[in-house]
């Protein structure tokens, strides 16, 4: 039987613990990195239309509930090429990706990529949904010119919708609240007449 001096042992010990260690701090580290700050909320700096005078207000919807100012990240999803000077869709598959998109201050969101759609070289449409709302619908689209994202909260009753630009990244927010939007009605094609 081999016999080891006791401080031999000791550092054995010392050495698989600080192995452990080290693959727990890789592994949290791995997680954070499959997510993705998508888009978040800046100080408004686009003309907000709650600004406008008092006959522009009565024209504005009852079912928008506020208007903010956001930024996407346009780099992650169509970085800029230095040799052409032009947008194209990144290299790297967001389908399965958690991203964090936050409409306002009070209004953040983790959600998860379920499929993505690339129908051109510089357009992607993502898809996704709210890990914890089955019901929940989540779409981004980004082209080099704009971008438009929607999300369906339906256990809040909410719809975000963000329009922007994708050469800045700034865009703007809209809060509708469902319960308020008028009824649908679906009218009857319009068939054009024959000559």
């Amino acid at each position: 039987m081999t016999s080891y001096a006791p401080g031999f042992l000791f550092s054995i010990k010392i050495c698989l613990l600080c192995s452990v260690l080290i693959l727990l701090l890789f592994a949290g580290g791995r997680a954070e990195t499959d997510r993705i700050e998508a888009l978040w909320p800046v100080p408004d700096i686009l003309p907000d239309i709650r600004e406008k005078n008092e006959a522009e207000l009565d024209l504005e919807p009852s079912y928008i509930i506020r208007q903010g100012t956001v930024e996407l990240a346009v780099n992650i999803f169509l970085p800029r090429s230095p040799e052409k000077d032009k947008r194209t869709v990144a290299a790297a598959a967001f389908q399965g990706r958690n991203l964090s998109i936050g409409f306002f201050a009070d209004a953040e969101y983790s959600l998860k990529i379920d499929s993505e759609n690339r129908p051109a070289q510089d357009a992607i449409l993502l898809r996704g949904r709210l890990p914890d709302q089955d019901l929940s619908t989540f779409t981004m689209t980004i082209t080099p010119q704009s971008y438009l994202i929607r999300l369906h909260d339906m256990d809040n009753s909410k719809l975000y919708r963000v329009v922007g630009d994708s050469e800045t990244g700034l865009g703007r927010a809209a809060e509708i609240e469902l319960d308020r939007l008028p009824p649908i009605r679906y009218m009857p094609p319009v068939i054009p007449q024959e000559n």
